[in-house]
């Protein structure tokens, strides 16, 4: 086997390895969604906290807008800069406490405990960190990319770092009863 052909094989083995860490953190944030929503403590929007009227329009349109970019990010980073080193560990750090927010966040509306609520702000700013770094990486990292590719994926990864960072990990919590 030549060093073109290992080199592309490990390529192809670290574009399956983040596919599969992608599907498997994506279904764990969906799936906490799912079992989470319909949760007893979910009585007149709980999950909203302070966040009312028309900052909940504008949180709504910023989550779409994050899913957005999320999807156009991943592929691009896939593709193009797969040979980071710390690419799959912050996609890990996205997914993973992602999908323990809703869990975290009903347990302390059943329960609030300051230790929960550490617990909370700490996966919080888990995801906020982890997003920017991707948008870090995404604009920081030399690729072969079209301009145009990656200032897609760079607008994706600063919708997605908004709503994680900002609205996820400082403007809720403001708001969040506590």
């Amino acid at each position: 086997m030549t060093t073109l052909d290992s080199t592309s094989e490990s390529r192809r083995g670290r574009r399956q390895a983040l596919l599969l860490l992608n599907v498997v953190g994506g279904i764990a944030v969906l799936a906490s969604y799912v079992l989470w929503l319909g949760h007893p403590s979910n009585h007149a929007g709980a999950l909203w906290g302070g966040v009312t009227g028309g900052w909940q329009y504008l949180y709504t349109i910023s989550m779409f807008a994050a899913a957005a970019g999320y999807l156009v990010l991943f592929p691009y980073l896939a593709r193009y800069v797969i040979d980071h080193e710390w690419l799959h560990t912050l996609f890990a750090l996205v997914l993973f406490p992602s999908a323990l927010w809703m869990p975290l966040t009903f347990e302390y509306v059943d329960g609030p405990t300051t230790g929960l609520w550490i617990a909370l702000r700490c996966d919080l700013l888990t995801v906020a960190a982890a997003s920017v770094a991707l948008v870090a990486l995404t604009a920081r990292t030399p690729t072969s990319a079209p301009a145009r590719t990656r200032a897609l994926a760079l607008a994706g990864s600063i919708a997605f770092a908004f709503q994680t960072a900002v609205l996820d990990a400082f403007f809720w919590p403001a708001l969040f009863p506590g």
